[in-house]
């Protein structure tokens, strides 16, 4: 028995971070598309080396009103290659999300609303 030494929790964090029952509630599958779509978003902001339009082609126009102003052409793969690429597989998801969210220049914020968002649509 040892005694004068409490079994604190591990898992209580300061400020921003994350606790780890927080982290519980996201699924590695959630996790991965908050992710990747961060990864669009800083490549869209200039925060990486790839440029999105070497990736990406644009839509010129806005199909309905929930749309966002940095809409992605959908394309389609024929090989399984392509098929499972990153750069197809997000294209979807990236489409959904709110101009208020794409529109984002700090990508912390842009994280935070996504996150939001794709807990609102599963949840």
């Amino acid at each position: 028995m040892v005694v004068g030494k409490q079994n604190t929790p591990k898992h209580v964090v300061v400020g921003h971070m994350r606790t780890r029952t927080q982290t519980q509630k996201d699924t590695l599958e959630s996790r991965t598309l908050l992710f990747q779509l961060k990864y669009v978003h800083r490549m869209f902001t200039n925060q990486v080396a790839l440029k999105p339009f070497n990736y990406f082609s644009m839509v010129s126009y806005r199909t309905t009103r929930n749309s966002n102003s940095e809409k992605i052409m959908p394309k389609f793969g024929r090989v399984d290659i392509a098929k499972f690429s990153f750069f197809l597989l997000i294209i979807p998801t990236w489409n959904s999300l709110p101009d208020n969210i794409v529109s984002q220049s700090n990508s912390e914020s842009f994280y935070s609303l996504c996150r939001l968002h794709i807990s609102k649509e599963s949840g």
